[in-house]
């Protein structure tokens, strides 16, 4: 996978800013949410489906009815735990909510009253919000929604997914590898980037240097590359439950 931002000489003539770096910083969100996302996609086709409310088919979901709720999330919970699911970290199972399902929970009175606050002040990161008995939750943006595709095909559905250890694995192929890994996977965890593993590849062609293709040395371009496959490796222990929530029909 890889993308590409073509910058012309005109960069060198009038650099008040700096554009090489503005144009890198793009790329680099980019890459995220491309390998974020196709991560998402396998996961949330190959996972364990199961919608809230009981019903059994995604036309079937309708908002109120049907928005997700802590039973929802606690009969999840209970599968994978009646399947033996280790915990990701030992400790937790991961929760990864769209930022409206996470609005319906907390218009639920019970998810709020169980919400466990670790520390108070703290910071928020990587859409960490805390902990739900043995379940880390996550918020994120790029979590799937598919439009239209509830009752009366008015509806808007969401998935959200509750991961175990072991459940799905990631692989980067010719060279490449998922940046986490690289990140975290040297002796006694010591990062491995720059260590001749790159789960990236940063691609800079200056000015003037694709030759008679550019006969005025007018163009270069800026690129990313990666190789990567998502795989499912025990659907029994990653679980997605399709449902609704207070956005649904918005």
């Amino acid at each position: 996978y890889g993308a590409w931002m073509g910058f012309t000489d005109l960069v060198d003539l009038v650099n008040y800013d700096p554009i090489i770096s503005e144009m890198t910083s793009i790329l680099g969100e980019q890459v995220g949410l491309s390998a974020d996302t196709l991560v998402r996609n396998t996961l949330v086709t190959d996972s364990t489906i199961d919608y809230s409310g009981g019903v059994s088919a995604v036309a079937s979901l309708d908002s109120p009815t049907h928005d997700i709720s802590y039973t929802d999330i606690i009969k999840q919970y209970a599968y994978l735990e009646a399947e033996s699911a280790l915990p990701v970290d030992g400790e937790d199972f991961i929760l990864i909510l769209h930022p409206h399902s996470y609005a319906s929970l907390m218009l639920d009175p019970t998810f709020v009253n169980l919400m466990i606050q670790e520390a108070p002040n703290t910071a928020i990161r990587n859409g960490y919000i805390g902990r739900l008995l043995r379940m880390k939750i996550y918020v994120s943006a790029n979590v799937t929604e598919w439009a239209d595709v509830g009752v009366g095909s008015t509806t808007d559905v969401y998935a959200a997914l509750i991961i175990g250890r072991e459940s799905y694995g990631i692989l980067g192929l010719t060279g490449y590898a998922e940046p986490a890994s690289v990140d975290n996977q040297g002796p006694d965890g010591r990062p491995l980037t720059g260590q001749k593993l790159r789960p990236v590849e940063i691609i800079m062609k200056p000015v003037g240097s694709a030759g008679a293709a550019d006969p005025l040395n007018q163009r270069g371009s800026l690129a990313w590359k990666m190789a990567l496959t998502t795989t499912v490796l025990n659907s029994s222990w990653i679980r997605c439950v399709k449902h609704t929530n207070v956005f649904s029909d918005l």
